[in-house]
């Protein structure tokens, strides 16, 4: 029931409705709603009234099979939910890039996604700090793999959430990306404790992922959601499921990333040359 109250929660804030107004639809009293989304036992009618106002299905709000995530709010609350508890992150994409970056990049990401975004960025971005800050507090083992596209397409267009760009602009944002990227190339050669970190070069899997893990219980988050170059918040369909054969699948797919992965020295020196590249 934790985990459902976790849900319910989640979907409240993807929804934008006031928890007073959540509250009201059901006919259920402010402090009632967040015993439910702290996890205490609710009737499956009252399960299904939540379902039903938040357009979901009950299966979903119970964890059975995979969670689909519409919303990047409701699927940065849940991953920020997930590692809150984590003992261990196995991730490939750009979310794991989030984690290590500078509070300069955390700014321009922000900047970013709310000029694609709009108003949907002032609900994402805050769970975006929440998740970096408990990253930062509990430092669970992370095995961290970040595409050597996605790391090109920085170095080239810099964080941008419009279409177009004044070239002043332009060239200021790639500039802090180098800046950044000069960073991860540190962080590579000697990266914190407990903390693997590497480059995957083309090909590489189009979806990020996480595997999460927990008080015995691993759970896996596939995003479509991009954080790096040419943000995108608004559109796609996160899935989040403890299903073993999935988790097993995504394991297996991790330990061959890494296997190909760039590391160390060799990894550092590429991140470096995209940087160089784009300055020559």
């Amino acid at each position: 029931m934790d985990e459902v109250g976790g849900r319910l929660k989640a979907f409240r804030l993807a929804s934008g409705l006031r928890p007073e107004e959540v509250a009201a639809r059901l006919g259920i009293s402010r402090a009632g709603l967040y015993r439910y989304e702290s996890g205490q036992v609710a009737k499956i009618e009252t399960l299904e009234r939540f379902a039903e106002m938040y357009g979901i299905s009950v299966p979903t709000l119970l964890g059975i099979g995979v969670e689909y995530l519409s919303s990047a709010v409701a699927f940065f609350e849940r991953l920020r939910q997930l590692e809150a508890e984590a003992d261990e992150i196995v991730a490939y994409g750009e979310t794991p890039f989030c984690p290590f970056a500078s509070e300069a990049y955390e700014r321009e990401l922000a900047a970013a996604l709310r000029e694609g975004a709009g108003t949907e960025a002032e609900r994402v971005v805050p769970l975006l700090r929440a998740r970096r800050l408990a990253f930062d507090a509990r430092r669970p083992r992370t095995c961290a793999m970040l595409s050597a596209g996605e790391l090109s397409r920085l170095a080239e267009e810099g964080l941008a959430g419009a279409a177009a760009l004044p070239p002043a602009e332009q060239r200021r944002r790639c500039g802090q990306a180098g800046a950044e990227l000069r960073r991860l190339a540190g962080l590579l050669e000697e990266p914190p404790a407990d903390v693997q970190l590497g480059i995957l070069v083309e090909p590489a899997p189009g979806i990020g992922f996480e595997l999460v893990g927990g008080a015995g219980r691993v759970t896996a988050a596939l995003s479509p959601f991009r954080l790096g170059a040419r943000p995108n918040i608004r559109l796609g369909v996160g899935l989040v499921t403890a299903a073993p054969e999935a988790v097993a699948l995504h394991r297996q797919l991790a330990a061959q990333l890494w296997r190909d992965a760039l590391k160390g020295a060799a990894a550092a020196a590429f991140v470096r040359s995209l940087v160089e590249g784009r300055e020559t």
